[in-house]
């Protein structure tokens, strides 16, 4: 019979469920505790732990019901005997039989010492198995010592929630100052960015940026006053390392950026001194600072509306303040950019106008690495390498950490037929910026071009976890399934890049079956009939014509897009020096003609 409601206590003591449980939580504190200090030796997250935490929680209640149940005592494992059992024979009975065994006979000492190594077994294999689930082949390792840094936006804590350009400033604006010390690694905003709006598990954000420690913090304004809070957190263990808050008008958000960056270089590397970056900086208006960060805020977004948008608001900062240098930049920038995504634009008109505002950057500060990028970026536009080579030189001098740099060195070097530096400097770019897609892309084709397709394929499937709509990685994983004469994937890919690109899919099976014929047979084809109305209609560039002419080898077609895409610019993302694409077009005069005109700008 059930005890009664008023027995019950007396019975879970009897049954010795109460000794159990008590024991139970003691063990749990005790290995939960142990986790928290091994797991990360092991490289396992919050989230091992958290599992770790539901498995105990699992198996309070199974303990339970087992310590009702049966008791070990006198040598042997017993059924607890019911009240009424216990009074009339004033025993336990043993159990007859759990499974094919007569656990009568052994020993409590044997089955606890089993049931030991059951549990130790059960954990290695927990963690085995967790470490081997979150493992990540494209994550870059943490260097070692607290000497690289991610900088996150600031969450944006105000009344109406509508300050989130002032934490991107601000972090922006300390990451750029961090960027400008000596043996410090920063990564970019590109990939810092990619955090916002946590809680992210602070080895999850080491592992996949490759840093050692990050910044993260919060800004609420009312009215002119401000408050920021920020704190500097080691990614192996997600300990503080270092904290404060900062109340301030808001027009001293300059001097609070200096103090945050001058106590994370003195926590990391034990000196205050920042390099001079930032301690003679011009300080312009907070209308025209507001400006400016919701302009990088439009800038970062691309796009068709986010590069006019950023234009626009950088406008307004300079007409605040004249002698807003980042604003300069700001508009460099993007009149660089706009007519990869304005077609419209007219590109020597864009790229005249971008270089006139770098150069006033220049000369209002000629310590900021972006304007001296962005006229590099500009040359190599126009064809003029050399120059660029020289602009970028000085953008990586003046910040070691700025990801864009390198990258569009590499770009330069690459459209300059030196592979190997390019491929240096592509991979400088990239640990800087692990998550930047256009990062990704780039070096995916350059690694592509320098016959290492299994690499190039890595770094297009990374660009495309990030973003699976980035129609240049789709097209460059398409070009992977072909050099491994994967069929059924060159079709897949080149259809995904079509619909993703807003071009007719008729378009993408064409190409496709006319790439996988030429490549079977040798035999070229024709160029699809409607590329003369694609390009008319400005939904493909004259170097994408020719670039899809050859590789279903039309080579004549392929010879007349390219010199349409010498008239309007667009030869500059073909790479005519190493892009293995037009390998057969080489011993063309046509196509050698268009190379050295190419060549000679």
């Amino acid at each position: 019979m059930a005890p009664k409601r008023n027995d019950l206590w007396s019975e879970l003591r009897r049954r010795h469920v109460v000794r159990t449980a008590a024991g139970y939580a003691a063990v749990a504190f005790v290995l939960l505790q142990l986790a928290e200090i091994l797991f990360p030796s092991f490289g396992l997250s919050d989230a091992a732990i958290r599992a770790l935490v539901a498995v105990v929680i699992a198996g309070f209640p199974v303990t339970l019901a087992l310590s009702w149940i049966y008791d070990v005592r006198g040598g042997g494992l017993h059924r607890t005997p019911s009240a009424g059992e216990a009074g009339e024979a004033g025993k336990v009975a043993e159990v007859g039989e759990v499974g094919a065994s007569d656990l009568g006979d052994v020993p409590a000492t044997s089955l606890l010492a089993v049931g030991g190594l059951l549990f130790t077994a059960a954990a290695i294999g927990f963690v085995a198995l967790y470490g081997v689930l979150r493992f990540d082949p494209d994550a870059a390792p943490p260097p070692a010592g607290h000497r690289s840094i991610a900088v996150l936006p600031f969450a944006d804590m105000s009344p109406d929630g509508d300050q989130s350009y002032l934490g991107d400033g601000l972090a922006e604006e300390v990451l750029n100052i961090l960027s400008g010390v000596d043996s410090l690694k920063v990564a970019a905003r590109t990939s810092s960015f990619a955090f916002r709006g946590g809680p992210e598990d602070a080895r999850e954000i080491g592992r996949r940026l490759g840093v050692s420690t990050f910044l993260e913090g919060s800004v609420r304004r009312d009215g002119s006053q401000v408050r920021v809070t920020a704190q500097l957190i080691e990614t192996e263990t997600g300990f503080h390392l270092w904290s404060a808050n900062f109340d301030r008008q808001v027009d001293d958000l300059f001097a609070v950026q200096d103090e945050i960056a001058a106590a994370i270089v003195e926590e990391l590397l034990g000196t205050l001194n920042v390099g001079g970056a930032g301690q003679s900086r011009h300080a312009p208006p907070q209308e025209a600072v507001d400006a400016y960060w919701k302009g990088r805020a439009e800038w970062n977004r691309r796009g068709a509306a986010g590069i006019p948008g950023a234009i626009s608001l950088f406008n307004t900062a300079v007409e605040v303040d004249s002698a807003y240098a980042q604003a300069y930049a700001g508009l460099a920038d993007s009149y660089a950019l706009l007519p990869q995504v304005v077609p419209s634009t007219n590109a020597d008109e864009a790229w005249e106008t971008a270089e006139e505002y770098a150069r006033t950057a220049i000369s209002l500060d000629s310590e900021l690495a972006e304007p001296h990028a962005s006229l590099g970026l500009v040359q190599a536009l126009r064809g003029e390498r050399s120059q660029a080579l020289v602009s970028l030189a000085r953008a990586i001098d003046i910040n070691p950490s700025y990801a864009s740099a390198y990258h569009w060195r590499a770009n330069v070097l690459a459209e300059m037929g030196q592979l190997g530096a390019a491929l240096e400097d592509g991979e400088i770019a990239s640990s800087l910026d692990p998550l930047s897609v256009a990062i990704a892309t780039d070096y995916g084709f350059i690694l592509l071009w320098a016959g290492r397709a299994e690499e190039a394929a890595s770094q297009f499937q990374k660009a495309l976890r990030t973003d699976f709509g980035y129609a240049r990685a789709r097209f460059g994983s398409a070009l992977v399934s072909l050099a491994e004469g994967e069929p059924i994937s060159v079709q897949m890919e080149m259809v995904q890049w079509a619909a993703v690109s807003g071009l007719p899919t008729t378009l993408a099976q064409e190409v496709a079956g006319g790439m996988l014929s030429y490549q079977g047979t040798g035999q070229g084809g024709s160029s699809p009939t409607s590329l003369a109305a694609l390009v008319a209609a400005q939904e493909l560039s004259a170097g994408t014509a020719a670039a899809l002419s050859a590789l279903v080898g039309a080579r004549d077609e392929a010879v007349r897009w390219l010199e349409r895409a010498v008239e309007d610019r667009s030869w500059v993302d073909q790479f005519l020096m190493v892009n293995t694409i037009y390998d057969p077009l080489r011993s063309d005069p046509g196509f050698q003609e268009v190379l050295a005109r190419v060549t000679a700008l």
